[in-house]
């Protein structure tokens, strides 16, 4: 998304919150990221049938609609309607526009970061280099950027960095979703560097923006990320919102999980490594770590270590998990 204001209007009880562009407003794709009830049946009306080449023509407002898309695929379980998009996206990546092929990537990013899907991510993200997106899709790119430091788990220089941007963007007098986001993942990177304090004073800042306005999307996406540390606060500052938080979070991780072990299943080759992949194979065939080191050239300390990264790739804890993975 990219220079978005937020819109914000009740709708049946609901908060509705439109992207604003240049060209006017459009719903952000899949409303259930933005409804904290049931968004089943919003999803099945806002996400057409056919692709979005017809129905939003506006090229930055689809790949937009197509993310948010995806993203409400994973939270809701539904494999079709990831395909689908995915489908649609891995086209446009091919077009010789290069602006269609960079939002296309873009849209595509996203939803691999939230799998943790490492190996998808391109290059310019990786390198935090912006220069060949639109000037209106470079905080978006930022934002990716941020997210895969967060995913490879260097904390401190996520820190430093949603510190800069957030001095960057910020504005007296309105906020974005950007504005809200960098704050969660300034939390996140405060929590995993046991700056609890401060994590809460971030967490807050991000509530005090979305929360009067109704909107719960952030809080239940970070719910697991930073301990107890949003539940606390939500008690103690937004009682109202706790339960409806806690609720929806409950509900999407479920679907979350399900989602990420079929996903895992269908692209094991593409999450791991081919060295990763081998060495899973032989451990799980009864090889020992000896077993392992002697045949790829590898001391037991480094294939103990692999191995550990395998398991945090694929957020599984045993090699009983491991088999329903690739056996």
């Amino acid at each position: 998304c990219t220079k978005q204001s937020l819109d914000h209007r009740k709708r049946e009880g609901h908060v509705h919150i439109a992207l604003q562009w240049d060209k006017g407003y459009t719903p952000a794709g899949s409303r259930f990221y933005f409804y904290p009830e049931d968004g089943s049946e919003a999803i099945v009306r806002d996400c057409p049938k056919e692709g979005f080449s017809e129905t939003l023509p506006d090229a930055p407002t689809r790949f937009c609609a197509c993310m948010l898309s995806l993203l409400s695929a994973i939270h809701l379980n539904d494999s079709e309607l990831y395909g689908r998009v995915s489908h649609y996206l891995r086209q446009e990546r091919r077009s010789s526009d290069l602006n269609v092929a960079h939002m296309a990537e873009v849209a595509m990013t996203g939803p691999s970061l939230s799998m943790r899907d490492m190996n998808q991510v391109p290059v310019w993200v990786q390198k935090g280099e912006f220069s060949g997106l639109l000037p209106e899709a470079r905080p978006m790119g930022m934002y990716l950027s941020l997210k895969n430091l967060q995913g490879q788990k260097r904390y401190g220089e996520l820190l430093c960095a949603c510190k800069a941007a957030i001095a960057l963007w910020e504005q007296e007098d309105t906020f974005t979703l950007l504005d809200i986001y960098l704050r969660m993942l300034c939390a996140t990177g405060c929590y995993e560097l046991n700056r609890v304090e401060e994590c809460d004073r971030h967490l807050l800042a991000a509530m005090d923006m979305a929360l009067p306005n109704g909107f719960i999307t952030p809080f239940v996406e970070f719910w697991m990320s930073t301990g107890c540390q949003i539940e606390h606060l939500l008690e103690q500052y937004y009682p109202q919102w706790r339960a409806p938080v806690e609720r929806t979070s409950a509900a999407t991780w479920k679907n979350w999980i399900a989602f990420h072990n079929h996903y895992t299943r269908e692209n094991i080759t593409t999450l791991l490594t081919q060295r990763e992949y081998r060495l899973a194979r032989i451990i799980l065939a009864g090889g020992t770590y000896q077993n392992v080191a002697d045949e790829l050239y590898l001391s037991v300390s480094t294939v103990k270590s692999m191995l550990s990264a395998i398991y945090d790739k694929l957020m599984i804890h045993s090699r009983a998990e491991l088999a329903e993975m690739i056996m």
